[in-house]
């Protein structure tokens, strides 16, 4: 467990890259964390984005990063009921690193922001929070890898991660993270429509690699 979330963290494992709709995938945390978050007397509010976003990423990598985020913002309530919000909205971003986004300066990125009102952090605690094995908790099965998994994810993702917290006031987690731009589809109905005739066309080979008959 602890090298899996090592190799999250270090954030070369990219396998399985593809589009991944922002919405359907707050959906799909809250609905893995909600059980975890009424144990605890907990309740999450959604804000989802008005319109279908995409991140292009790998799906069960960005969930683990925000379900970490998540089970942080649970645990800082100390067993008292309360509220935590997720919001999802589009940011134009200005690039912190230059080698984030190929130097790119400025950019689409989806903010997805975590709140919570329980204790909140000390200053030289947020100081460390995203250092590996560094915890506050008492448990020994706290591994203090939840925070920098998320990191290490998101800034894989190509993203940025904010963390502000005050004692006593609660914490605010925002993830920043490139917007994909879904290739646009034509209307091949109205392409025929304009054309008499049908367009010639070059050959062309399609090759499917697949070990699964029914695919094949």
């Amino acid at each position: 467990e602890v090298n899996r979330r090592l190799a999250s963290f270090s954030g070369r494992d990219r396998s399985f890259t593809a589009p991944v709709e922002v919405n359907a995938l707050l959906q799909e945390v809250v609905e893995k964390m909600t059980p975890v978050a009424q144990k605890h007397s907990m309740a999450l509010e959604v804000s989802p984005m008005s319109r279908r976003i995409y991140l292009m990423g790998v799906r069960f990598q960005l969930m683990e990063a925000i379900e970490n985020v998540l089970l942080n913002a649970i645990e800082s309530y100390d067993g008292a009921p309360g509220r935590i919000t997720i919001q999802a909205v589009l940011k134009r971003r200005r690039v912190s690193s230059p080698d984030a986004l190929q130097s790119v300066e400025m950019y689409q990125a989806v903010q997805i922001t975590i709140a919570d009102s329980g204790r909140g952090m000390a200053g030289e605690v947020v100081a460390q929070a995203f250092e590996p094995f560094f915890t506050t908790k008492q448990s020994s099965e706290s591994l203090g890898l939840g925070l920098p998994v998320a990191l290490g994810i998101v800034q894989a993702h190509g993203g940025e991660i904010r963390l502000a917290s005050k004692r006593g006031k609660g914490t605010t987690v925002k993830m920043f993270l490139p917007a994909y731009t879904m290739p646009a589809v034509g209307g091949a109905a109205g392409v025929e429509k304009r054309r008499k005739s049908p367009p010639r066309m070059k050959p062309a080979s399609v090759l499917v690699v697949d070990d699964e008959p029914d695919i094949l």
